[in-house]
């Protein structure tokens, strides 16, 4: 394995007209809009669930990560995040983000997969940067099939 080195990511961002914008990040585009009832002509999703997404998807990441270094198996992992908002003057801002995450794996596996879960709260970079509520649970389902 080659040796861990800092990196950086980088993203450029342009507004297309409306609340609308494409990000390009290493030949990749991802399209931001709102719903309708925000003024957006709900061509993408809300950079509030974008920002869910990666959020989802690198606590998800670090958890399958974790498994396959202990040569797990796993079936499967989906983790629900919802984020509250609370208001702040006159704008809203994100309070609390709830992690529902589904494990499904032989049940002979379940404690890694509760450890993984464990270090994926710990280890996911933007939940370590994002400064807001957290509140987790775990739903592992047995899967010997």
């Amino acid at each position: 394995m080659p040796p861990r080195r800092p990196h950086k990511f980088e993203v450029e961002t342009s507004w297309t007209g409306g609340i609308r914008t494409v990000s390009r990040a290493r030949g990749h585009e991802v399209v931001a809009d709102g719903p309708l009832w925000r003024h957006g002509t709900d061509d993408g999703p809300a950079p509030g669930e974008l920002l869910l997404s990666a959020v989802g998807a690198c606590f998800v990441n670090h958890l399958a990560r974790y498994m396959q270094l202990k040569r797990s198996p796993v079936h499967g992992i989906t983790a629900r995040v919802t984020g509250r908002f609370r208001m702040a003057g006159e704008r809203e801002v994100f309070d609390t983000f709830t992690f529902e995450v589904t494990v499904r794996a032989p049940a002979a596996v379940r404690p890694v997969a509760e450890k993984a879960f464990k270090v994926a709260k710990a280890e996911c970079t933007l939940l370590v940067v994002l400064d807001v509520r957290k509140e987790f649970s775990l739903a592992f389902v047995p899967d010997d099939g």
